[in-house]
């Protein structure tokens, strides 16, 4: 202790104790704060344990877990890792290689890291823990979240720090993305190479952890982002995850994209109405499904030209892409709105409606669907949804 007590008196007395000021990492009294000391001297415990397994249940290949340096050597330590054994793709279209790709995107890995020391609880020993296994990155802090943040609201949730001066400490040096854009930029980073969204949550202890995996590289996805989303639109994380949701799940509305994108109904209307915008040629990648009741909420689907371009590049890589079937899409659709009529199905599918009943009736069958009235006959007829989806 007092060791670290003379090293944080020496660095604020340096020739660098106006750069500290400007970082506002010294006191009045001329000492490095908590957050100085975390970055520039460090502790006695290791802030970080990085472990580096090729595949699960193997013995790791790599550890760096080190004491007595300050946590931005650590973290440069850890990064070094990390680029070591992040894999280098070299992708291929058409027998052509494309480019290169690490396996899992490094902006969203380093922000990973760096959210897992800036907003963990400070006050136990253990280190936050990156376990680097296969393809996947896994780092739990110790800490639970924060200021009411959830998994449900993390993209929303006005930004909660319990290390106000630490994160913006990290940020000022560049090391962490600027307030409350991590996990924005993690989502982003993921979306657009194809893998699943970053799964961000509390687990027991309380913990953080935040696990990303690079399994599912998708060359058709990037290239028709490419064809949909041209320059700066491409960064836009409310259109990547809306064009992932109608790719994934077949259809979307408001509240299904107001539950996605984590803000009000309002704001969802906003961000459809900017995929809206996207188009294949001079056709938008949208398309209104019809067959929707007089005064109900909108649904869209992908339009054709849309679709079938996704459909043309899966074919150029040999893709088989696992798009929704039609009893999936009745199924979702009708656990969201409450009802589904054969018409409805019929425009989310791009089918006729006498083509379609008997995927309701099976829905019917199975206790996931109940008929509105019991002759099934008639204008206006639809199904009720049961709240059995999945039973």
């Amino acid at each position: 202790m007092i060791h670290r007590f003379v090293v944080c008196e020496i660095l604020a007395a340096s020739r660098h104790q106006e750069l500290l000021r400007r970082l506002n990492v010294v006191t009045g009294e001329g000492l490095l704060t908590n957050a100085g000391v975390l970055a520039f001297v460090g502790r006695r415990e290791p802030c970080l344990d990085y472990i580096r397994r090729t595949r699960s249940g193997a013995d790791s290949s790599i550890r760096v877990r080190r004491s007595g340096r300050s946590l931005l050597e650590e973290l440069a330590e850890v990064f070094q890792a990390l680029e070591g054994s992040n894999a280098l793709l070299h992708l291929q279209r058409e027998g052509l290689v494309v480019g290169q790709l690490r396996e899992i995107p490094p902006l969203a890995a380093r922000e990973a890291i760096v959210n897992g020391v800036a907003h963990r609880e400070w006050g136990v020993a253990e280190p936050t823990v990156v376990e680097h296994v296969g393809r996947t990155l896994r780092v739990t802090s110790p800490g639970g979240f924060v200021g009411g943040v959830t998994s449900e609201n993390i993209l929303s949730h006005p930004s909660k720090s319990r290390n106000r001066a630490l994160t913006d400490l990290l940020a000022s040096l560049r090391v962490a993305e600027r307030e409350g854009l991590g996990v924005d930029r993690m989502m982003r980073e993921m979306i657009a190479v194809g893998h699943e969204p970053p799964d961000i949550r509390d687990i027991g202890g309380p913990y953080v952890r935040a696990a990303l995996v690079g399994d599912n590289v998708d060359l058709a996805w990037m290239a028709w982002l490419a064809e949909v989303m041209p320059g700066p639109e491409r960064s836009d994380l409310h259109s990547l995850m809306i064009l992932r949701s109608l790719v994934v799940h077949g259809w979307i509305d408001v509240h299904t994209v107001s539950a996605l994108i984590q803000l009000t109904v309002e704001e969802a209307r906003g961000a459809i109405s900017v995929v809206a915008g996207l188009s294949v040629g001079s056709r938008s990648v949208l398309k209104t499904v019809a067959g929707v009741p007089k005064g109900a909420e909108a649904a869209w689907r992908l339009a054709s030209p849309a679709k079938e371009l996704l459909i043309r590049l899966d074919e150029s890589v040999g893709r088989s892409r696992a798009w929704p079937d039609r009893s999936t899409v009745a199924a979702s659709y009708a656990a969201a709105r409450g009802r589904i009529s054969s018409s409805e199905l019929a425009g989310l599918v791009k089918a006729q409606s006498s083509n379609v009943g008997s995927v309701l009736r099976a829905l019917e069958d199975e206790g996931v669907l109940e008929p509105s009235r019991p002759n099934r006959r008639g204008q206006g007829f639809y199904y009720r949804f049961t709240g059995a989806a999945g039973s």
